[in-house]
């Protein structure tokens, strides 16, 4: 839903500007000083730099023997001063010299990772070498350290050899044939080709990329509801630390080892005797701790929990589908879309339906509520998982209702459907009580979009120029009158009825074919005494 407003044209609608929080270093601009300047905070990282190991004035030194140019090559961890098109890693023989460590501990709280490239560039006497690591806990960013190697491959080259078999105790050229030692670092195996997490283009239509199975208008929805930031939450939600992997995306090996792991788990925790503790096994806290070091979770400074009962198995489960659907490259919003459990259908123009709720937006909106005026931009009919299941049509008295909330609030809603404020939430507005409220004027639920202010400095629309209603059918039951605020109503009583000074005139009410009341008549003031506001129904 848009608001009307004077001076202002739709170049694309929905469309959605954002700059990338990801900070990018230029080896020809402004370097990036380890000591002084901090970076801006990322999610899922520590806001300060851990133990500066390198100086200013030997990465320094470094920069300014690289000459500018560009290469192919595999990508210079984002975090390196060094990285951009001037350098790449080095390889040899086929051999990448990049990899991503991992080592998990339940029992001693270690949950780390160890991130290690030798990089080359030209330089102004011929090409030039340096050893960059960063290591820290899983979620941060972690100590960083780069070692100028000049001109001496060999040095650098043995010297990246020589942390990774004290590291994993394997050796560099033999890693294909990988095995993991209790208490060193296991390798995490990533594809040096693609990106960790794959972003939608800023034209959600362009003919590169993987191409997104939804029907444009529910991609359109699904871009206001999530922005870049929140699109990696597909995975992060689920604890897995995308940030573990910046160079490359996990590959299918990977998963697949995931997949052994959690195996192996589930059969120890089928088989286990209940007269002793699970935790007590040291079989269990080796696969635990295997499990853990091949997937990488962030949990912050806690230790990853154990995985003891058969749920949380299932949900280390969902986050290696969802990785599995990301090496298949399914598009981000597929997943996401996936996700709500909620199926997203656009109601065409030419439905019935679509002019009796023009009609019900149009004359139930007063501007003592809200100065705008609304036109609806597109319309979707949502079918949520079983809640059709679960609806009381047996109550009776259903009406279609108004209901508002901001546009940060509503891809949970749709996952998870509306909800009661749980028991100890700080409340306010709830004059009448806890419980979810309707209202049968779109202007009084529109108030509770709190749409942001619009951008004046521009005639391009963008997310703040719409709004989400959601027109839901509700089984009012027996209403009765307010009375203070009741948290809980009589048996035989489900709803609380509020008249406002102003609402639908029932005389015009339309009734669907499956006896759904619209009150769609145009709004009038009451005659009768009542609170000020609205009808509101929870």
């Amino acid at each position: 839903m848009r608001s009307n407003r004077e001076n202002e044209t739709i170049d694309k609608p929905f469309e959605v500007s954002s700059d990338s929080s990801d900070s990018d270093y230029n080896v020809d601009e402004d370097y990036y000083n380890f000591e002084d300047d901090q970076p801006e905070e990322k999610p899922g990282t520590s806001a300060k730099v851990e133990t500066t190991i390198t100086t200013l004035e030997s990465i320094n030194e470094i920069k300014d023997e690289l000459l500018s140019y560009s290469s192919e090559g595999a990508k210079v961890d984002p975090e390196c001063p060094l990285h951009g098109k001037y350098t790449h890693v080095y390889t040899q023989d086929s051999h990448v010299f990049s990899v991503t460590l991992t080592l998990c501990d339940i029992s001693s709280n270690i949950n780390q990772f160890f991130i290690m490239q030798m990089i080359e560039g030209p330089g102004w006497h011929g090409t030039s070498y340096g050893l960059w690591t960063r290591e820290g806990r899983i979620g941060f960013k972690g100590a960083v350290s780069l070692i100028s190697c000049g001109k001496d491959e060999k040095k650098a080259a043995d010297k990246f050899r020589q942390i990774f078999l004290e590291k994993t105790k394997n050796e560099f050229k033999n890693r294909k044939q990988f095995t993991r030692y209790v208490g060193s670092y296991g390798l995490i195996e990533v594809d040096f080709n693609t990106s960790a997490i794959q972003m939608p283009n800023q034209s959600m239509d362009s003919s590169s990329g993987t191409k997104c199975q939804l029907d444009f208008r529910v991609r359109q929805l699904l871009r206001m509801l999530t922005d870049e930031k929140e699109l990696k939450n597909a995975v992060q939600e689920l604890d897995f630390d995308t940030n573990a992997s910046p160079l490359g995306k996990i590959t299918k090996e990977q998963i697949q080892a995931g997949y052994e792991a959690l195996n192996k788990i589930l059969e120890l925790i089928k088989s286990h005797n209940k007269t002793t503790s699970l935790s007590l096994s040291t079989k269990y806290i080796e696969e635990i701790n295997n499990y853990y070091t091949i997937i990488p979770h962030a949990y912050g400074l806690r230790a990853p929990p154990l995985i003891v009962s058969k749920e949380q198995v299932n949900h280390e489960m969902r986050l290696l589908e969802v990785l599995r659907n990301k090496k298949t490259e399914k598009h981000v919003f597929d997943i996401r879309y996936e996700q709500l459990n909620c199926k997203i259908t656009p109601v065409e123009l030419s439905d019935p339906i679509y002019e009796i709720i023009i009609d019900y937006l149009k004359n139930s909106f007063s501007k003592s509520h809200y100065g705008d005026t609304l036109f609806i931009t597109n319309l979707f009919e949502v079918d949520r998982q079983a809640e059709r299941e679960r609806f009381r049509a047996d109550l009776g008295n259903r009406k279609l209702l108004w209901h508002g909330s901001r546009m940060t609030n509503w891809y949970n809603i749709l996952r998870e459907g509306l909800q009661i404020a749980p028991a100890g939430a700080q409340i306010t507005g709830h004059a009448h009580g806890v419980g979810i409220y309707f209202a049968d004027m779109s202007s009084k639920s529109y108030s509770y979009c709190y749409r942001g202010p619009t951008d004046t400095a521009t005639t391009k629309t963008s997310i703040r120029d719409f709004s989400l209603l959601c027109l839901a059918e509700v089984a009012l039951g027996v209403s009765v009158p307010p009375c203070g605020a009741i948290n809980s109503l009589p048996d035989g009583q489900h709803s609380v009825h509020a008249i406002g000074s102003t609402g639908p005139d029932p005389r015009f009410d339309k009734i669907l074919s499956d006896g759904t009341v619209v009150p769609c008549g145009l709004a009038r003031i009451k005659p009768q005494q009542a609170p000020l506001g609205t009808k509101c129904i929870h």
